[in-house]
C-alpha cells in the first residue's frame, strides 16, 4: 500500500514505474535490474494497470478490454470480462461485446468503467500491478466488490496500491507512507498502526504543551 496526503508523490511513483517519467536521481529496479535497461514495450508488457480514471476509447467493448493485447482470443476476452463481473452487463448491451464505447466511456457508470479497466488488466495478467485509487468515486458496495476482485487477481504478484482507504491496509503485506516526495515510513500494516498511533500521540502532546 502507498499512502500519504494529496500531492505527496504517490501517483508520481507509479508514473516512474511505468516510465512515463524517469527519476532525476537514484535507481528503480525490477528483479534487481534498472528498469531503464528494459525496453519500454518489455517493461509495460509486464504491467497491469487500474487507475481511478481509467481511460476508455471510442472502440468496442471487446477492443477496450483487449487494448494492448490485440492477439487475445475471443475466449480469453470473455473469460477476463467474466472474472471482472462484466458478462451480465455486456449481455444487456445492444451489440454485446461489439457495442461501441462512447468517448471516455460515457455509456457506462464509474463502476462499470472500472470493471472494463479491470478486465483489461486481468487479460494482460501482469507480473506487476499498479493500482491508483481504483475505487475512488464509486459507491461503497461496488468498491468493496472491486477490492475483493483486485485482491484475488493480485495474489502472488507484486502490487503497488495507492489508497486513502485504511480498510484495505490490513489485507496487504507492507505500507509505504509518502510525504513531500519522500518515504516517511515503510513496514507491515501492524507496524504502520503503531507508527501512526505514536505520531498522533506526539502531535497531541505538542499541542498540549503549546496551549
Amino acid at each position: 500500500a502507498i499512502v500519504g496526503p494529496n500531492g505527496a508523490g504517490k501517483s508520481t511513483l507509479l508514473r516512474v514505474v511505468l516510465r512515463l517519467t524517469d527519476p532525476t536521481g537514484g535507481v528503480l529496479r525490477l528483479d534487481g535490474r534498472d528498469i531503464r535497461d528494459y525496453t519500454l514495450a518489455s517493461l509495460r508488457h509486464q504491467m497491469s494497470v487500474v487507475f481511478q480514471d481509467s481511460v476508455l476509447f471510442g472502440l468496442s467493448v471487446r477492443d477496450n478490454i483487449a487494448l494492448g493485447n490485440e492477439d487475445a482470443t475471443e475466449d480469453a476476452v470473455r473469460a477476463a470480462a467474466q472474472r471482472a463481473c462484466l458478462d451480465t452487463l455486456v449481455a444487456r448491451l445492444p451489440q454485446g461485446y461489439d457495442t461501441p464505447v462512447r468517448h471516455r466511456g460515457g455509456l457506462f457508470s464509474g463502476g462499470e468503467r472500472q470493471r472494463i479497466a479491470l478486465a483489461r488488466a486481468l487479460l494482460r495478467d501482469g507480473r506487476v500491478w499498479l493500482l491508483d485509487e481504483p475505487t475512488n468515486g464509486i459507491d461503497a458496495a461496488t468498491a468493496q466488490e472491486l477490492v475483493s476482485l483486485l485482491l484475488d487477481a493480485t495474489a502472488g504478484r507484486t502490487a503497488l496500491w495507492v489508497t486513502h482507504d485504511p480498510a484495505i491496509l490490513p489485507q496487504l503485506d507492507r505500507v509505504l507512507v509518502v510525504e513531500e516526495g519522500r518515504a516517511a515510513f515503510t513496514g507491515t500494516p501492524d507496524e504502520y498502526g503503531g507508527w501512526l498511533a505514536q505520531r498522533v500521540s506526539h502531535r497531541s502532546s505538542t499541542v498540549t504543551e503549546e496551549t
